[in-house]
C-alpha cells in the first residue's frame, strides 16, 4: 500500500452494502473504492490476497497480457513464472508489484 487506509471508515461503508436501500449500497459502495483510490492500492493489497497456485498463475498471465506497460526485465521475470506449479512467497510479493504498477498505469490511461 502506498498510503495508510481508515480501516475504521472502510469497514462502515463496507457494512452500508448489506443495506435494504439500492442507493444506500450504492453510495457506500462509491465511497469504498474513493477511500481505496485515494490511498493509492488495490482490492488486493487491502485484503491481504496473496493467492498460491491458481490465483498467483491467473495475475502472472494477467501481467502477460499488459506486457507494454513493463520493463525487459518484469516481462522476462513473468515469462520464468510460466512452467512453475507453485510459486515460492517472494515471487508472489514481486508478481504483486507488477501487478500494482499495471493498474495504476491503467488507471492513469482511464
Amino acid at each position: 500500500m502506498t498510503a495508510p487506509i481508515d480501516r475504521d471508515r472502510l469497514a462502515k461503508q463496507l457494512g452500508l452494502l448489506g443495506s435494504d436501500h439500492p442507493r444506500e449500497v450504492v453510495a457506500a459502495a462509491w465511497q469504498a473504492e474513493r477511500i481505496r483510490r485515494e490511498a493509492g492500492t488495490t482490492w488486493y493489497e487491502i485484503i491481504g490476497a496473496r493467492g498460491e497456485g491458481g490465483d498467483a498463475h491467473q495475475t502472472v498471465r494477467w501481467c502477460r497480457e499488459h506486457e507494454h506497460l513493463l520493463t525487459a526485465r518484469e516481462q522476462a521475470f513473468l515469462a520464468s513464472l510460466a512452467g512453475l506449479r507453485t510459486l515460492s512467497p517472494r515471487q508472489i510479493e514481486i508478481v504483486e508489484q507488477i501487478a500494482a504498477k499495471v493498474r495504476r498505469a491503467e488507471a492513469r490511461a482511464a
